[in-house]
């Protein structure tokens, strides 16, 4: 099952996402962004998970809601980071909403939804409203 590789994806991502979340709006996100949104708005950079080898490509985006998200399709393959967007958008035409509402980690402190993607790729939005969240967490990414 992906969701696993998905969360481990999204909880290194954790302390980027607070840093680049903090402007977000406060009150937790009443839905996901839709898919068709988030297919609109191309992945534009990438980070290599020091523990597994993959990239992750993301975009921070509000995705036509109050809250700035990092969209992030994971598990890539690539040679570099520019091959890992490259891939990632590519991609980006097979997501497809997964739930919608978004699913609270409070133990993260995350709001996360999960996509469907093709590829073998994993998929997810995040926001946070506490910019305290996680910040060793970043040492796994180059």
């Amino acid at each position: 099952m992906k969701k696993p590789l998905l969360l481990s994806t999204i909880i290194a991502f954790s302390s980027f996402i607070a840093l680049t979340t903090v402007a977000s709006e406060r009150s937790a996100p009443s839905s996901c962004p839709k898919a068709s949104t988030v297919k609109s708005v191309r992945l534009n950079a990438a980070k290599l998970n020091k523990e597994t080898g993959n990239y992750a490509a993301y975009n921070i985006n509000t995705y036509g809601t109050k809250q700035r998200w990092v969209f992030i399709i994971g598990n890539i393959d690539a040679s570099s980071q520019g091959d890992a967007v490259t891939k990632a958008n590519e991609a980006l035409p097979t997501v497809s909403n997964a739930m919608k509402k978004p699913h609270y980690d409070s133990d993260n402190e995350l709001y996360i939804c999960v996509y469907n993607v093709g590829y073998g790729y994993v998929a997810g939005a995040i926001t946070t409203s506490d910019a305290n969240t996680a910040m060793s967490e970043l040492r796994k990414f180059h």
